[in-house]
């Protein structure tokens, strides 16, 4: 089976959404800022409200080729920082929204590695987007053969919580519970897509190898702007059809 591209054609002409947050735990620190750029897009079409059930499609919902209702994959790219001023063996933590054509849709950058994922999550502009004020996700829906629809989606990494348009992989609450074959299914079709993540971060960091490096404490307040730039810059290459850096780069 096949990770076919998306189809983005009702999200091309919106902007990139980008935010920056404070990564030093002081005062000082900068206020939150918020870029934009003209690459990319995060604004879906009005549509149907979700369900309020909590469940992952099965196998035949959940289609391997991603059209419409697939909106993107989120997950984490981690970028060393030297001292203390993040804790020992600290960096900083970028949320990314990525899609299947390997473009940045939504960047939070500079959360301390020593937040709880969850917790950086439930703080983004995206989940403030989509579970608040409702403005994001709202597309159109796939119907089912069986009269059942499936509005837009994202795939998360486990650190995720599971919502209903935040599908995560299963996970065992027991080492002796095993897996059906529609869950095996499930997470290997789930497990491959997680991969555009660590693609499009390790694309970034081959381009930019500033960005491949462990950065002083110094300087830790300008690296945040850096990797926004580096994931802007890297939509516009997407754009222009310039080739891309090594494919099994990863993150």
């Amino acid at each position: 089976m096949l990770v076919q591209p998306l189809p983005l054609r009702h999200l091309r002409q919106q902007k990139l959404r980008l935010t920056v947050v404070p990564c030093l735990p002081h005062p000082t620190a900068r206020a939150t800022r918020r870029w934009e750029g003209a690459l990319g897009s995060t604004r879906w079409r009005p549509a149907e409200p979700f369900s309020p059930s909590v469940r992952r499609p099965d196998c035949g919902g959940f289609r391997v080729d991603f059209a419409a209702e697939f909106c993107g994959v989120l997950g984490f790219g981690r970028f060393g920082v030297g001292g203390e001023v993040l804790g020992p063996n600290g960096s900083l933590l970028v949320q990314a929204l990525v899609d299947s054509e390997g473009r940045f849709l939504d960047v939070s950058a500079g959360w301390p590695s020593a937040m709880k994922l969850e917790s950086i999550f439930r703080q983004t502009k995206l989940y403030l987007g989509v579970e608040e004020s409702r403005d994001l996700l709202n597309g159109p829906v796939y119907e089912l053969g069986n009269g059942k629809a499936i509005p837009q989606y994202i795939l998360g990494d486990s650190c995720f919580p599971l919502l209903p348009w935040l599908l995560t992989p299963y996970i065992r609450s027991d080492e002796a519970d095993s897996f059906g074959s529609l869950e095996k299914a499930f997470n290997s079709v789930h497990s491959r897509a997680m991969g555009l993540v660590d693609t499009a971060f390790g694309r970034v960091r081959a381009r930019w190898q500033l960005l491949s490096r462990q950065w002083k404490e110094e300087c830790v307040e300008f690296l945040p702007f850096v990797i926004v730039t580096g994931c802007l810059l890297h939509n516009f290459l997407i754009k222009c059809s310039e080739p891309m850096p090594d494919d099994n780069v990863r993150a």
